[in-house]
């Protein structure tokens, strides 16, 4: 499973919320009456705001096999959410996640007045109870910290983050031998150049780690033999292009492919290696709309990389803003790439209230993976801001066939987002959710918020951001 931090530029990170329904089965933990509704219908009465919540989105597709074909026998898959980590402790932001067998370890980042710690999250149990770890040691707290990367392998766990301020932030690292306990005693090869030095994506093969990112606004990755010492690959670019990120990565092709943008204005760009240690761009197709390949998964039939159309040609970083059309792409072997004509099954939203947002959004793609014989991706829709009030969405979407079409197969809908406008933060922004397999699953992870008190004078809510778990099952 690969690790994305974000989109391919530190800029604020901060979401804004306000009141919106669940969907699927609401149960409050703190005594106060609700109602519970299904998917698709908007709640009828709610007392007092949900605490800690467990909410599940069933999906109203397929027939039991994964295959799509209305034969009565896809594979039923359900998305509900853990918990709320650290809920009203002040905002937190969970960024990334990779899991080996039961263990599971999350990273982000937690605000300490003007300024953000970083922070693991560790689950021995497939991701039904989590304790956290401030990881962080950095002796000026005028200075930024946020876990990007975790890659958990057989025997050893790895975060990569940053540390610094905007335009100046550099690689830091934390390892642990089972999740729980925490060293910064991992050194970096720093990349030539001035600006911000950032991992958005991680493996481990057979050899070595894998880290793939971006510094200086170049796109750029390291390796490691043992999660200790890492050192800088070699990333070519095309004739020309003096701009980019490297956003996900996976064991595939000759060894390794890497997905994300090149150039100005942004191309999508794929990268190949095969060992970590050399990369050459094999993608630049001349008729491609301008945009950004944000995730890539592995799948019997080959490689599949999604990412979005850009609307709006000057700017990568705000896909919630600029995201024009989601993209799908497919290759065998990660020399030749196609894109696919993906059929985005909208049956599942058509019920719901907020349909008529989600018709005017993009699809943006955050995550993907191959479980249970099939493409499974998680993400959201790129809303324009609007004057009511917006909820986000993290949506599941699953494939049979190879990334051709597509089927909302599971939905949570925030409980808190005012607008998709990010407001003043110093953080590197972090991308909205991010998966990973478990031993009974996968597990996602993202951040939500939490009423955390009213402004009296002003007549508004406030909220705290707070980190949140979803469990993926099929049954």
């Amino acid at each position: 499973m690969v690790i994305r931090s974000g989109i391919p530029a530190l800029v604020a990170g901060v979401m804004l919320f306000a009141p919106a329904c669940a969907s699927g089965d609401v149960t409050v933990d703190d005594g106060s009456a609700t109602t519970v509704t299904t998917f698709g219908t908007m709640p009828a009465t709610s007392t007092s705001p949900p605490r800690t919540m467990i909410e599940t989105s069933t999906s109203t597709h397929g027939d039991g096999d994964g295959d799509g074909d209305g034969d009565g026998d896809d594979r039923f898959i359900s998305l509900s959410r853990v918990a709320h980590l650290d809920a009203l402790a002040g905002d937190v932001w969970m960024t990334s996640v990779d899991g080996v067998g039961d263990l599971v370890v999350a990273g982000g980042a937690a605000a300490i007045g003007f300024y953000t710690q970083a922070v693991v999250w560790s689950s021995t149990d497939s991701g039904n109870s989590w304790s956290r770890t401030d990881v962080s040691r950095a002796s000026d707290r005028e200075e930024n910290e946020l876990v990007t990367a975790v890659v958990a392998g057989s025997n050893r766990v790895v975060a990569l983050g940053v540390r610094g301020k905007v335009g100046g932030y550099r690689l830091v690292g934390w390892q642990s031998a089972d999740g729980l306990e925490w060293t910064e005693d991992v050194t970096i090869s720093a990349a030539d150049g001035a600006g911000d030095h950032v991992a958005h994506a991680a493996v481990d093969t057979p050899d070595r780690l894998v880290a793939v990112g971006e510094a200086a606004g170049r796109p750029q990755a390291w390796y490691s033999a043992d999660g200790s010492s890492w050192d800088s690959a070699s990333v070519d670019q095309r004739d020309g292009v003096d701009r980019g990120a490297m956003l996900d990565v996976a064991a595939g092709g000759p060894g390794l492919v890497a997905v994300g943008f090149g150039g100005d204005p942004p191309q999508p760009e794929v990268w190949l290696s095969a060992d970590g240690r050399a990369w050459s761009p094999v993608m630049h197709p001349t008729d491609a709309a301008p945009g950004v390949l944000t995730c890539i998964g592995v799948a019997p039939e080959g490689l599949v990389a999604a990412g979005y159309d850009l609307a709006d040609r000057s700017d990568p970083t705000r896909p919630e803003a600029e995201a024009a059309a989601v993209s799908v792409w497919t290759s065998e072997l990660g020399f030749d790439w196609i894109r696919l004509d993906a059929d985005f099954d909208a049956a599942a939203t058509a019920s719901s209230p907020f349909s008529y947002l989600k018709r005017t959004g993009a699809i943006v793609l955050n995550d993907m993976g191959y479980w249970h014989d099939r493409l499974v991706a998680v993400g959201g829709y790129a809303l324009a801001p609007t004057a009511t009030l917006t909820p986000g969405f993290v949506t599941v979407w699953v494939s049979s066939d190879g990334g051709f079409s597509w089927t909302a197969a599971g939905e949570a809908v925030l409980e808190h987002e005012h607008s998709t406008v990010l407001a003043a933060s110093p953080i590197p922004a972090v991308r909205y959710v991010s998966m990973a397999p478990t031993a009974d699953g996968m597990v996602v992870v993202g951040h939500d918020a939490l009423p955390t008190g009213h402004d009296d004078q002003w007549g508004f809510e406030i909220f705290a951001t707070t980190a949140a778990v979803w469990h993926i099952t099929a049954d």
